[in-house]
Order: C-alpha cells, then sequence, then structure tokens
C-alpha cells in the first residue's frame, strides 16, 4: 500500500502474501487492528498522546518482557536508503548508544511502512512543559534545568546536537527527574518543515531555515547556517526564561520580525517581571541568548559550572575588589570572605555613583527643560543596568585572568565614562542641558566589553600603584569625551599637530 494507492494493490503486486495483503487493505479503510498492531518485535497497547512529530504509544517488547514507548514517526515515507532516513537511523543509534540519567534510552529504532519508529524507555510523568503550567520556585526551576542540562552535555560528548530543544522535549518522571527527549527527529522534517526540531552531528551539521521550533531555536537556525551545541545552550537558555518569567524572551508577529527581537537581544520579561529571578540567573540566561554563538557560554559544561555556583565568582580566590574612587581590579581575598557575589561586587561598584540622590540631583538641574531631566535618568538607568548586566557576566564567566583582566578595564572606561557623565549633568549650565540627550546617548555600550578585540585595547594593572596612576588617567580621559559631548570642547577633542 502507498500513499498514492491507499487500497493496497501496489502492495499486491510485489508478491506479497494474500493474508498480509489484505491485513493492510483493512488497515488501510479502517485503521489498524489494535491486537495486532506492532511496530518491529513491538506490541503496540494504547496511545499516549501526539507530539510535532508523531504519535507515542504504550507498548509491550515480548523479548525483554517489559513496557516500553514507541514513537511512530509522522511525515513523509522514505525508502529505507534515503539519505534522511539514514541519517535519522544513524542519530537514533548514536542516541541509543548513551546512557545518563537525563537522557530518555532509546531501546530500538527501525523503519516500518517507510516511516521510523523510535522504541524507548516509558516514562511514567508528563513533560517540562505540562509541569510549568503551576507556579514554581525559581530553585525548583534551577534544579530542573540542572539536569536537562547535563543530559544535553552528555549527548554533545557523543556528538549530538539536539536542535528542537523545548519544554515539550524534557520529560519528568513521577520522581519529578527531567529526561531530555527526541533527539535526532527534526533530520526527517528539515525537507520542506517549518516548525518542527532538528538534530545533527556537533561538528559541521548545516540546518535549513527553520529547522527547529522558531520560538526556541538560534538565530543562525533561522539563517540556515551551520548548527553545533552552542544552538541548544540558546534553546535551554529560551526554555529557562519561560519557566522563570512566564513568557519568551523574544516576540514577533512574523518570522522576520522574531528574528530581528533576536539579533537586537529585545529581551521581554513578561507579566513576573525580572524579578522572578536573581540577578545572577539572569545574567546566566542573558548571556546564552547572545545572537552571536561566540559571546554564548562556549559549551553546556561551562554552563553547567556557572548555574552550580549560583552567583559566586568562577575562582574562588580571585576577586574584582574596588580600589580608590572604585577602578576595579583583580585582588586576592580569603576564600569565604564577604565579598563572593557577582552581583553584590559589581553593585559595590555602581551603587555610590548611580543611586537616588544622583538621580534627583540631575532631574532638579534640568528642570527648567520639560521632560528632558526624566528622559535622561531613564537613559541612565537603562545604561546602568547594562553596565551591572556585563560586570556580572564577566565575573561569572569563568575565564582565566589573562582574559578576564582586559575585560573588566574596558568595563572600568566605561564606568569612568558613567561617572565623568553623571557629574557634568548634575552641575549642568545651559550648553549642557542643550547637549544632555546626546551626551547620555554616546555613552559606548558596555556589552561591547565582551567582545576580545574591543577589551584587548584597555590598558590593565594589576601594581596598586600603576592601577591608581590608570585610575587618574581614565576618569581624565572620560572627562574630556564628556566634556566634547556637552558642547564645551567643539566637535572634536584638542589633538596635539
Amino acid at each position: 500500500m502507498s500513499e498514492t494507492d491507499p487500497s493496497g494493490r501496489d502492495w499486491l503486486a510485489t508478491g506479497a502474501p494474500v493474508a498480509a495483503a489484505r491485513r493492510r487493505v483493512l488497515e488501510g479503510l479502517f485503521g489498524p487492528d489494535p491486537s495486532e498492531a506492532r511496530a518491529g518485535r513491538f506490541e503496540l497497547r494504547t496511545p499516549l498522546g501526539r507530539g510535532s512529530f508523531g504519535t507515542v504509544w504504550r507498548a509491550f517488547d515480548p523479548l525483554l518482557q517489559r513496557e516500553v514507548a514507541v514513537k511512530l514517526v509522522d511525515g513523509p515515507r522514505h525508502r529505507p536508503g534515503h539519505a534522511a532516513t539514514q541519517r535519522f537511523l544513524r542519530e537514533a543509534r548514536a542516541v541509543a548508544s548513551l546512557s545518563h540519567e537525563h537522557v530518555v534510552q532509546v531501546f530500538d529504532v527501525g523503519i516500518i511502512d517507510g516511516s521510523p519508529y523510535l522504541a524507548m524507555e516509558l516514562v511514567e510523568g508528563g513533560s517540562l512543559d505540562q509541569w510549568l503550567r503551576e507556579p514554581r520556585p525559581w530553585p525548583a526551576i534551577r534544579r530542573v534545568f540542572l539536569g536537562a542540562a547535563r543530559g544535553l552535555a552528555a549527548a554533545h560528548a557523543a556528538g549530538i546536537v539536539h536542535r528542537d530543544l523545548k519544554p515539550a522535549n524534557v520529560l519528568l518522571g513521577e520522581d519529578e527527574r527531567p529526561r531530555v527527549a527526541d533527539f535526532g527527529l527534526a533530520v526527517l522534517g528539515e525537507e520542506g518543515r517549518t516548525e518542527s526540531g532538528s538534530s545533527s552531528g556537533a561538528q559541521t551539521t548545516a540546518s535549513t531555515p527553520f529547522a527547529g521550533t522558531p520560538a526556541f531555536m538560534a538565530p543562525e537556525q533561522h539563517l540556515g547556517g551551520p548548527v553545533d551545541p552552542r544552538a541548544d545552550v540558546y534553546a535551554w537558555c529560551v526554555s529557562l526564561h519561560l519557566a522563570l518569567h512566564g513568557e519568551l524572551p523574544f516576540r514577533g508577529a512574523t518570522a522576520e520580525a522574531l528574528l530581528h527581537a533576536k539579533l537586537h537581544r529585545r529581551i521581554t520579561y513578561g507579566p513576573r517581571g525580572a524579578g522572578a529571578a536573581p540577578r545572577w540567573l539572569r545574567t546566566l540566561v542573558r548571556r546564552g541568548l547572545a545572537p552571536d554563538p561566540e559571546q554564548r557560554w562556549p559549551s553546556m559544561d561551562a554552563l553547567i559550572a556557572a548555574l552550580e555556583r549560583g552567583g559566586r565568582p568562577a575562582v574562588p580566590r580571585w576577586v574584582v575588589a574596588g580600589l580608590g574612587a572604585g577602578v576595579l581590579a583583580l585582588g586576592w581575598i580569603e576564600a569565604g570572605a564577604e565579598a563572593t557575589d557577582c552581583s553584590a561586587l559589581a553593585h559595590r561598584s555602581l551603587d555610590p555613583r548611580w543611586n537616588p540622590t544622583a538621580r534627583q540631583q540631575i532631574e532638579d538641574r534640568l528642570a527648567d527643560r520639560p521632560g528632558l531631566g526624566p528622559d535622561v535618568v531613564a537613559r541612565l538607568d537603562a545604561y546602568a543596568q547594562g553596565w551591572l548586566t556585563a560586570r556580572v557576566d564577566a565575573c561569572a564567566t569563568g575565564v582565566d585572568a589573562p582574559r578576564l583582566e582586559p575585560r573588566l578595564a574596558c568595563l572600568d572606561d566605561r564606568l569612568a565614562e558613567l561617572q565623568a557623565s553623571i557629574d557634568d549633568l548634575r552641575e549642568a549650565d545651559d550648553v549642557t542641558r542643550d547637549h544632555a540627550r546626546q551626551l547620555v546617548r554616546e555613552l559606548e555600550d558596555p556589552e561591547r566589553c565582551t567582545s576580545a578585540s574591543t577589551s584587548a585595547r584597555h590598558a590593565t594593572a594589576t601594581d596598586p600603584q600603576r592601577a591608581a596612576e590608570l585610575e587618574a588617567v581614565r576618569h581624565g580621559l572620560a572627562a574630556l569625551e564628556v566634556a566634547r559631548r556637552a558642547g564645551r570642547l567643539g566637535s572634536e577633542p584638542e589633538r596635539a599637530a
């Protein structure tokens, strides 16, 4: 029987036994007989539900005398030698070789009537998607997502990328142990499918546009570029954001609008707001949502390490401490000292500079220009929040000191620039008022400090005397730049001939 001839005549013409042919014709007319329905050796008992790729059945394995789950995959029927089918079989067998507590165990894979099936561990419970329909405290969410991350890390170590990770593809047993499911299924849906998942080898597999669920997939999947484990990092962070805030991080009425929001990292926090999770956890997620894979967590293992650390620095004895007026530099502290929280360290540097007193002083100084004070203060608030995020991210990243120092120096420069702007606005004259919006608009984005090429241009010093000298130079240069933006130095800073 084929899709073109459901009567089964073409199948009869192949010389199949008459009894089997009769059964196939009846199945085409009335559906499979539950007492005879099989996938390979597995006896299909009752349907458990439908997913994006097919129907999952409760089944019985007569060989090993145990219950299993069998997924009958929908979609075009392919010959056993079809490239997509072969790729699916290859990846499914790779997943079957995995034995990990956070990966749904695959027992067997095969082809029936031209369509693939998977026999796998029967997980009594529901999906993460269902679990999240009830309000959950963030520590419980963190625990479940940590388990899912460990399952993905095990798959990545075996050369497998999921490419369609989402809460619906994470199963929770009655013990609430998360297990990642549905590796490899999207291979079959890449041809002409627009909202499927995808899985590939970890090295060079290139996806077609929309080979993944659009809301969860990384920008490179939208663009049809090569996909590696960092695409799963992205999808994991989208899922965690949804779990924490009750809303997806990116919105878009069309595929183009959704991609645009992702490329510009326009994150929304939904009705629960940003306060639904601690700052360090929001920072962790934000890094994973970077549009450039190079700016995300480099691996699921690195993300797991950060998730386990919480807000603590990556290297317990290296921290960033305040020097003098607040310039940041690497220094030693005793293990267990109070300043081991990345968020606290960042606030220690920012709060003396940008606080309710500074806000009010600037609003008062600009009060004679209607709307100017609130507008400028709102822009400074947004800039300060961006600096905090970048600073906490740098602390929690876990990179070695030689790579971390230039990044922190770049953030020091941005903080000095913010300080100089605040000082200037506190004493704003008419010229500064005329240029106030330009002054804050031209503040350099602290997120650029994550770029190695940008941070490498910023001087560092670990010697206390040199660090103090560098701080003075930094603040002097920042003051000159702010004076230029405020209209007091002409269009360009003075340069020596």
